[in-house]
């Protein structure tokens, strides 16, 4: 239940917000994680656009202070419609990359050409968010410490190392998820690439430049490993896409996920299931610049690039270490 002043205001904002990072992992499942001392609970898909009335709590007695951890889609969002509900409020918004908003499912069509302009993708900025919305966004800032009872934050400017605490009434936490790597030997060699954000996608792309990839291995069979797959071929990179499972796209029934696969066979990939990764090793072969991806059986498949789509995890250290549990299901 909500309960403090504040909280009738909030409560219009209302319950589970979706989350981008090209996961596609309800923010339910795993943040926002709540303070035990004030909840709150954010829904910016299913609240109207219009400017919602202010409780009388909001609209008077001095301005509340938010401090949103974590931007782009969940925070930037929760972030956008607090400005929305309460014109007066301190809202500050730390992000420990430097875009607090891009567009992340636009990310694998970069890489493959079909989007052109970098600039493109990055939504927004900080200035851009300030002049519009009055936000205070601070890039290139950690949090590191959440300490519940003095109600403050903790964070690391990236650029200087220099830590210094910021005061809250309500706080959020929106980190979002981030890349699952397994302990599969071999798997942190140079050249096994995941993509959560802007500089991964750099890297990528400067990678298969640079190294003048000709073969590649997306390692999952999920949306983001398909997409990346499509867009590699795309470029003319020779693809293997790899899934453990029986198919491709879990979530799917095997009828639907049958006619995905051949799509991709028909324009190209190789798609190989039941094909559990068992370790990345140095290439036998002179001219290989990435790793050997060996299989079962040891088979091996060489690849110039390889692409880590295997999943991702709820970015729940923060909480952890505050001592904050997430929300029962």
């Amino acid at each position: 239940h909500l309960r403090s002043p504040s909280s009738d205001m909030l409560a219009s904002i209302a319950r589970p917000l979706a989350t981008g990072m090209g996961s596609g992992l309800p923010l339910a499942s795993a943040f926002p994680v709540l303070t035990r001392a004030r909840a709150l609970a954010i829904n910016v898909s299913r609240t109207p656009l219009h400017r919602a009335p202010l409780s009388a709590a909001a609209s008077q007695g001095p301005p509340r202070k938010y401090v949103v951890v974590g931007a782009v889609a969940g925070g930037a969002s929760c972030a956008a419609r607090l400005r929305r509900l309460d014109e007066k409020a301190d809202i500050v918004v730390f992000e420990k990359g430097p875009d607090p908003s891009f567009a992340n499912c636009g990310m694998p069509y970069y890489i493959g050409g079909e989007i052109t302009d970098r600039s493109k993708l990055a939504v927004q900025t900080p200035m851009s968010l300030r002049a519009r919305l009055s936000l205070d966004v601070r890039t290139m800032t950690e949090a590191i410490a959440v300490d519940t009872a003095r109600k403050e934050v903790t964070v690391r400017d990236l650029a200087t190392g220099d830590e210094y605490a910021e005061a809250y009434d309500e706080l959020l936490l929106s980190p979002g998820a981030k890349p699952f790597v397994p302990p599969i030997p071999g798997i942190s060699r140079e050249g096994n690439l995941s993509l959560r954000n802007l500089q991964d996608m750099d890297a990528i792309k400067e990678w298969i430049t640079e190294r003048k990839a000709k073969t590649a291995l997306v390692a999952g069979g999920g949306f983001i490993g398909i997409e990346m797959a499509e867009q590699l071929q795309h470029i003319g990179l020779d693809v293997t896409l790899v899934e453990a499972a029986p198919q491709l796209m879990a979530p799917f029934d095997v009828e639907v996920a049958s006619v995905l696969q051949r799509e991709l066979e028909d324009h190209g990939v190789k798609v190989l299931v039941n094909a559990p990764i068992q370790a990345f090793e140095e290439p036998r072969h002179a001219a290989g610049v990435g790793s050997d991806v060996v299989l079962g059986g040891d088979r091996r498949l060489p690849a110039d690039v390889v692409i880590l789509g295997l999943g991702v995890r709820p970015d729940t250290a923060l909480a952890k270490t505050a001592g904050l549990a997430p929300p029962a299901p």
